[in-house]
Parts: structure tokens; C-alpha cells; sequence
């Protein structure tokens, strides 16, 4: 199966669709969703499942985020709370739980926040949310928690798809994760630039260039020994190259922008 990144956006008449972490399985399913409404307390977005070929949408109701299931038709998806919960000054309603929900099939409760926050050693009640991003196996899932009102990361926890836990990240300053294509490591941005985790091993700091501290739409080679990401100067703005990580230097290259990279050919 092949794993299809780079998010999409189109915003006009009010409306917002996005494919925020979409992948295809062996039946060539592809997870889409659309929100259409930026106002409610509660933003969740209708997820649906398409065929490669256009047909057989199949709904998996809504979610506050989600990500694709690589070994089915399936998703991960963020269930909030109730917007009664949310704290003072949230842009977000907590979310709750984390669902797996299988098209025309079952949902189960993968994991709480309450065992998160175990897991995390908080205190039982602490506010979370959750950004989930499958390894390309479908084996593991990689959970970043942040505190909803500070938006401040907790850590990121490696699960199984029971939802035990089988790692946990060395800090918790992190960004954006994406999976190497075997599952065995993490690129994550970070406030200070990108580092790689090798799962349940070292964590190695990538030197950035001295114009770029924050990467996003990182797509892996294949044989591992590369990534190509966007490239953001310090204090935002506008992506400003393309950047090349190598795995084996720890060192980032940057190039003139030219777009953003969505995949890797062979």
C-alpha cells in the first residue's frame, strides 16, 4: 500500500475541506473530511471514506481530528468533549478519547484521556488534546498530547493499537511528527528546528540552517536516508525553502522554494 502526504486546503464560500492525514490501504481507500462550519464551540470534521475511484463513500461520522487506518478501511479519530468542559480560554474543546472506527464495521475506545495522563505521570483530570499520526505499518500510533489552553506539549507516546503504551518520547517540547517508512523512527519539529527519534532509542538533533528553526510536510525517502520538508524562518511567517535532512550527517540543507513536498518517487 502506499502512504499519501501533504495536506490540502481549499477555502472559498465559507467552506473548508482538508486531507489532513490521508492514506491509502490495499483496497485503495483514501480517508477524507470537511469542515464547513469555523464557529461552533466543538470543530469537529465529517470524515468519510472514498474509493480510489470515486465511489463507495462510506461515512465514519466526525471527529475533532483523525488519521487514516493504513491496514483498512478504518480511522483513528479525536472524540472532544462536551463544550461545557472546555477550560477558560481553550481554542479547543478537550478531547476525550481517541476511537478506532471501521467503515461498516465497529468502534472501539483506543484510549482515554485519563489513561494519557497516566501514562504522562499528570494528575488524573488534567485537560488534554491529542494529534495522531499512524506509523506507515499501522502497528503503532504516535500520540502528541498538548494542554489545550496553554497549547504547550505534554509529550508524544508511541501505542499500540489497543492503546497500551509501548514508548514515550525523551522530552516534550515537540511539533509535528511524521513515521520513517518502516516505522522505526520519528522526525519531529521542534521550537529549535527537527530531531529524529529512533523509537524506543536515542533521540538525535539535526542541524538546521541558520535561516530556518521550524519544518512542516515532511515526507521520508524510502531507503530512510533522506527527508524533504518546508522550510520556515524564526518567528513564522511563509515558508522560505525546501530543506533536505540527512539521516546519517544530522545535518539540513536548504534549497529555493519551489513548492512543497508531498512524495517521494522511486
Amino acid at each position: 500500500s502506499t502512504a499519501l502526504y501533504g495536506p490540502l486546503s481549499a477555502n472559498g464560500g465559507g467552506a473548508v475541506i482538508t486531507s489532513a492525514s490521508p492514506f491509502a490501504d490495499g483496497s485503495a481507500y483514501v480517508v477524507f473530511s470537511g469542515a464547513f462550519d469555523p464557529d461552533p464551540a466543538v470543530w469537529t470534521n465529517p470524515i468519510m471514506i472514498v474509493s480510489s475511484a470515486g465511489t463507495g463513500a462510506r461515512s465514519l461520522g466526525s471527529g475533532a481530528d483523525y488519521a487514516g487506518d493504513p491496514q483498512q478501511a478504518a480511522a483513528f479519530v479525536v472524540v472532544p468533549a462536551d463544550p461545557s468542559a472546555q477550560p477558560a480560554g481553550a481554542q479547543d474543546a478537550v478531547d476525550i478519547s481517541i476511537e478506532h472506527r471501521v467503515a461498516g464495521g465497529a468502534t472501539t475506545t483506543v484510549v482515554t484521556a485519563t489513561q494519557l495522563a497516566k501514562d504522562l505521570s499528570l494528575p488524573s483530570g488534567t485537560p488534554l488534546s491529542f494529534s495522531i499520526t499512524p506509523d506507515p505499518t499501522g502497528k503503532d500510533l504516535a500520540v502528541e498530547v498538548q494542554d489545550p489552553v496553554t497549547a504547550d506539549d505534554d509529550g508524544t507516546l508511541v501505542l499500540d493499537r489497543t492503546g497500551a503504551l509501548v514508548y514515550r518520547s525523551h522530552d516534550t517540547q515537540r511539533g509535528p511528527t511524521w513515521w520513517s517508512p518502516s516505522g522505526s523512527a520519528m522526525l519531529f519539529s521542534t521550537e529549535e528546528g527537527a530531531d529524529i527519534w529512533t523509537v524506543g532509542g536515542a533521540l538525535q538533533h539535526v542541524t538546521m540552517p541558520s535561516d530556518v528553526n521550524w519544518l512542516n510536510f515532511c515526507v521520508w525517502s524510502p531507503d530512510e536516508k533522506q527527508i524533504a520538508c518546508g522550510g520556515y524562518p524564526p518567528g513564522g511567517g511563509k515558508m522560505t525553502a525546501w530543506v533536505l535532512v540527512n539521516r546519517k550527517t544530522l545535518v539540513a540543507k536548504e534549497f529555493p522554494v519551489s513548492g512543497v513536498p508531498l512524495l517521494w518517487v522511486k
